[in-house]
């Protein structure tokens, strides 16, 4: 079964709220190095991050600030929008926090607020997993040699397996606690969805009724319908072998018009697929394989993807080693033509044409991909 992946952006819910009045002391606390300096009170909503409040230290790095009529949400707390302090808090908290302004997102202490120390011992859990995936990513980027460039996809495959287990392992042992909506981050949606909808019920006793929870609720439900949509049976089949595929004319990521019918000639595996896929990024280091195996022999990849944003594709195709130059988008995501005119429902999608451009198989993945590559080519 294929499934999509769609990440929720749950920290852009924070709401609007009114400026802090001066009558209590909600959050205070010495920040080292930011003697004198503005430090500022921001909300994430609709991408958008905005300063809502400033206060100046004094002189010896001295702060305090009002929470008043704050309902339990997700808060930042910076000198600028580079490097924040995240803190989940409501008005009937008193939170004290030691931090340097160079680390002020890793604070030595901070007391008063629970559920903010709870997402610190959260991301002190994350840290070693994050650094882990991004050194076998880093090591790509270094363009190795192909059998290199496999080992360390399947090393980064492994290590964000092993981080999306130890997010499972975090909302089990924190059940009900509004830190676990950060551990949503870590997995996929379309696979996890269950876990998702727990989350949501095991969090309102706390939140519930909060624009936040509420929100999230509701994107978690829209999101539920568009892959039960995807899930659903075609109206009619898929394109049966010996048929030739409709063109497909689309721009790269530099903007050139790139044609299928340029690739008559060779083998080519036209993959649907998108950066916020999640089965399709695992399954990306299969499709690597098979074009480095391959390639030599007359073997092609055409990469269409159902992005809606430039910069997140280009991101994708540089970070899972998709060194093939045929990538192309219109940025429509589910609207996109090429999908359309296929009857594409769900991704990832493969369908391997000859070299006459007629379909030879559909919805190819993994070890189905290797064995018809192999009965083609012969090893």
């Amino acid at each position: 079964m294929n499934f999509y992946k769609i990440r929720i952006p749950f920290i852009a819910l924070v709401f609007s709220m009114t400026l802090w009045s001066c009558n209590s002391t909600g959050i205070s606390g010495k920040i080292v190095g930011g003697e004198g300096q503005m430090l500022k009170i921001y909300e994430l909503f609709d991408n958008k991050l905005t300063a809502l409040d400033s206060v100046q230290l004094d002189e010896k790095g001295t702060f305090q600030m009002s929470n008043a009529g704050l309902e339990p949400n997700f808060y930042y707390l910076g000198f600028d929008s580079k490097k924040m302090l995240l803190l989940f808090t409501d008005s009937t908290e008193i939170i004290v926090l030691e931090t340097t302004k160079d680390s002020i997102d890793k604070p030595s202490s901070i007391s008063g607020s629970s559920n903010s120390s709870k997402y610190q011992d959260f991301q002190n859990l994350m840290k070693p997993l994050d650094e882990k995936i991004k050194g076998f990513t880093n090591a790509l980027n270094a363009r190795p040699d192909k059998k290199q460039q496999l080992r360390l996809q399947q090393d980064r495959a492994k290590a964000q397996e092993e981080k999306r287990s130890a997010c499972k392992k975090f909302i089990k042992e924190n059940k009900g606690n509004p830190i676990t909506l950060v551990a949503l981050q870590g997995l996929d949606v379309s696979i996890d969805m269950k876990l998702y909808e727990g989350v949501i019920a095991d969090t309102k006793p706390s939140i519930g009724g909060t624009k936040l929870h509420n929100n999230l609720s509701s994107q978690i439900r829209s999101i539920k319908k568009q892959i039960e949509a995807t899930k659903a049976p075609k109206a009619q089949g898929g394109m049966a072998p010996g048929t030739i595929v409709p063109e497909i004319e689309m721009a790269d990521v530099n903007g050139k018009m790139m044609k299928l019918s340029e690739l008559r000639g060779k083998v080519v595996l036209i993959d649907f697929w998108a950066s916020w896929c999640g089965p399709c990024r695992r399954e990306n280091p299969n499709v690597v394989a098979a074009y480095n195996k391959y390639n030599k022999d007359g073997f092609e990849v055409f990469s269409v993807s159902l992005d809606g944003a430039k910069d997140r594709w280009v991101k994708a195709i540089e970070k899972d080693g998709l060194v093939w130059p045929w990538h192309v988008s219109d940025l429509q995501k589910w609207n996109n033509a090429a999908a359309k005119a296929y009857g594409v429902r769900s991704i990832p999608h493969g369908l391997l044409i000859d070299r006459e451009g007629k379909v030879i198989a559909e919805k190819l993945r993994g070890a189905a991909l290797q064995g018809k590559l192999a009965e083609i080519f012969g090893h």
